[in-house]
C-alpha cells in the first residue's frame, strides 16, 4: 500500500471528490454489503446482532437484486482453528470500526515466523506502526465510493416511494370512477344523437 487507509486518507478521498466524509449508506438498512459485513461482525470478535433483527435483514436482502449470486461476490471471512485468515468483499466502513483500516479485504501472514520476518523489515525500512503491513500480510485498502453497489444504491429511497405515490393515486382513480366515465360519455353521445334526429 502507497497510503495508509486510516481516517485521514479516507477524508482526504471524499474531500477531493466532494462526497461526505463517511459513507451515506452505512447501515444494514440501507446496504446489502453493511449487512453482510455487519452479520460476519462476530468472526472479527466483535459483537453478533440480535437474531431475530438478522433474521429480518436477510429476508429483506435476499429478495433485492442487490443481493450477491455467486460466492465471489459475497462478504466472507475465512478461519483455521479459531484464527482469523482472510476477510474478502468486507465493508470498509466496518473494517475500519475493527481494525482502524478502510480495507475490503485482508489477509493474516502465514504463520508467526513470516510475521516475525516482516516486522523486522518494516523496521528496518522504518516503516510507522500505523501500517497494516505490521499485522497483515495482504490488505486491498477501499474508499466507499469505489465499492461496486455504491452507485448502485438509490440516493434516497424514501423519495423514491414518494415518487411512486402519485402514479398510483391516479391509477386507483381513474379505476374508480372509469364506469361513471365510460356512462356519462355514452350518455353525452346518445342526447347528442337524439338531438340530432329529432331537431
Amino acid at each position: 500500500m502507497d497510503f495508509v487507509a486510516d481516517k485521514d486518507w479516507y477524508q482526504s478521498v471524499s474531500e477531493k471528490k466532494s462526497l461526505p466524509l463517511r459513507c451515506p449508506f452505512a447501515t444494514a438498512e440501507r446496504c446489502p454489503r453493511y449487512y453482510q459485513s455487519l452479520s460476519l461482525f462476530p468472526s472479527l470478535g466483535g459483537t453478533a446482532m440480535d437474531p431475530k433483527e438478522e433474521e429480518r435483514l436477510l429476508e429483506k436482502w435476499e429478495k433485492s437484486e442487490l443481493w450477491p449470486r455467486i460466492d465471489e461476490h459475497a462478504t466472507s471471512t475465512f478461519s483455521s482453528s479459531e484464527k482469523l485468515i482472510s476477510i474478502s468483499n468486507y465493508c470498509p466502513e466496518l473494517t475500519f470500526d475493527r481494525y482502524g483500516y478502510f480495507c475490503s479485504s485482508l489477509g493474516a501472514y502465514a504463520d508467526e515466523l513470516d510475521s516475525v520476518l516482516a516486522q523486522e523489515r518494516l523496521h528496518k525500512e522504518g516503516v510507522g506502526t500505523n501500517d497494516p503491513r505490521w499485522y497483515w500480510a495482504h490488505s486491498y485498502r477501499m474508499h466507499y465510493s469505489e465499492c461496486p453497489l455504491y452507485s448502485l444504491l438509490p440516493d434516497n429511497q424514501n423519495t423514491d416511494q414518494e415518487l411512486n405515490e402519485p402514479k398510483q393515486e391516479v391509477v386507483s382513480w381513474w379505476k374508480e370512477h372509469l364506469i361513471q366515465i365510460v356512462v356519462a360519455i355514452i350518455g353525452a353521445f346518445a342526447t347528442a344523437l337524439f338531438a340530432f334526429l329529432f331537431s
